[in-house]
């Protein structure tokens, strides 16, 4: 098994020239803290983790070792032992810190009900992007700084902001998270849907709020009138590719009217809109 080291530093050489990888750490860091484990690839994650348990020399080819002979960050960290211990500058430490990270995600994972992902041959931005495109409303981030200070970064998909929180609070902060986030989805969608909604008091007013309406176009609107539930009405819709599209339960306008098109008493307005 290796040692913990890194690549040896000439003490003259550093004095006379700064090597290459001068200010290397701290650029990455900030990288981090300013954009996440998103923004870093597979090797520069694992740079990070190895900056604890290596303080000083490059990291770099190390790192890019340990992907090329697992594959990804998350295959590395769930790489056994054994194999782990043949890589040259691999050692206890190291081994032991990769652990950590893994056991620590799963405690964090079964405390709140989460998924950890750790599917192998997967960037993390490949990663993020799955769970975003399946709507997960929060993501949470564990990386070594975070290990390090005891906290977790949760990401929510609503705002998409990003706050550092105590490993040991997020079981008893998620449930009003997400209670909040779903109040926020709500109001906005609600608001939204007032604003796309209008009244109408007549067929020619519906035909003209909806007649030039296209996928392509956009600017369709929900508008409200009094319409009987007869076939001489949804045919004079069709002449403009309009449809009732529902009738509501409780009509939160002005109740009971005069239907536009027979003129006979209808006990609410109903939805109309063109589907597209």
């Amino acid at each position: 098994m290796g040692n913990d080291t890194g690549d040896p530093i000439n003490p003259k050489a550093a004095r006379e020239e700064p090597p290459h990888y001068h200010g290397h750490r701290e650029r990455l860091r900030e990288r981090f803290r300013q954009a996440g484990a998103s923004a870093l690839s597979d090797y520069e994650l694992l740079e990070m983790v190895l900056f604890r348990v290596i303080p000083r020399g490059d990291v770099k080819p190390l790192a890019k070792t340990l992907i090329k002979a697992f594959g990804s960050f998350a295959e590395t960290i769930h790489a056994p032992e054994t194999r782990l211990g043949e890589i040259k500058g691999v050692g206890e430490a190291t081994i032991t810190e990769f652990k950590l990270i893994a056991a620590a995600a799963h405690r964090i994972a079964k405390d709140v009900g989460a998924k950890v992902d750790d599917r192998e041959a997967q960037s993390p931005g490949a990663k993020f992007f799955h769970w975003e495109r399946r709507g997960v409303p929060v993501v949470l981030e564990l990386g070594p700084r975070d290990l390090a200070s005891g906290n977790i970064v949760l990401k929510r998909r609503d705002t998409g902001t990003k706050e550092p929180l105590p490993q040991a609070a997020i079981a008893t902060k998620l449930p009003a998270i997400l209670s909040e986030i779903q109040k926020n989805l709500y109001d906005v969608a609600k608001q939204r849907l007032k604003a796309n909604t209008v009244l109408a008091n007549s067929i020619e007013e519906v035909e003209a709020i909806l007649n030039d309406v296209t996928a392509e176009k956009g600017g369709g609107k929900f508008v409200m009138a009094h319409l009987k539930n007869a076939p001489e009405c949804d045919q004079r819709m069709k002449e403009f590719k309009a449809t009732v599209r529902c009738i509501p339960l409780v009509d939160e306008y002005d109740g009971a009217g005069k239907c536009i098109i027979t003129g006979e008493t209808v006990d609410r307005r109903v939805v109309i809109a063109k589907a597209y």
